[in-house]
């Protein structure tokens, strides 16, 4: 992932490529790996935003904010309150939500693929 992120600038030519590249693969590690995945993700993670090859701070911070916002995303999920009586949901509905928000909810965690990723998707 170090190397997918770091190739995402071309103009990037540190002296020491082996060291930045293990340093970024270090801080990378200390995340879930949904954290690390969205991270070098060109389409939204911080490449989107930096003209410049990033610094190991720079990589952290990037991480420890998604990683907050994905909490704060999880805790609104778990509050939600169920729907109102007077609408009806079949109990196939319900477990099919159910599964889906446990999926997610492993994927913010690190612990799973994205609910409806393809497994050529995980390559």
């Amino acid at each position: 992932m170090a190397e997918k992120l770091v190739s995402q600038w071309p103009h990037a030519k540190p002296p020491d490529m082996a060291g930045y590249l293990s340093a970024i693969a270090s801080v990378l590690g200390q995340y879930p790996i949904g954290i690390a995945r969205d991270c070098v993700d060109p389409t939204i993670g911080l490449a989107r935003t930096r003209e410049f090859p990033p610094t190991v701070a720079c990589v952290i911070n990037w991480c420890d904010e998604r990683l907050e916002y994905q909490k704060k995303w999880a805790q609104y999920v778990k509050r939600r309150p169920d729907p109102a009586p007077d609408v009806a949901v079949s109990p196939e509905t319900k477990a099919q939500v159910g599964q889906l928000l446990a999926e997610l909810a492993d994927y913010l965690r690190g612990k799973g693929p994205l609910p409806g990723a393809k497994p050529e998707d995980a390559a």
